[in-house]
């Protein structure tokens, strides 16, 4: 169960770090 927990939180972050990045990229466009 704890395993699991940590593979999504790991996932998570990664799509977050994505996803500000993205806009990062819109703002200095």
């Amino acid at each position: 169960m704890a395993i699991n927990i940590i593979e999504y939180n790991r996932s998570y972050k990664e799509e977050l770090i994505e996803f500000i990045l993205s806009i990062q990229k819109m703002n200095l466009i």
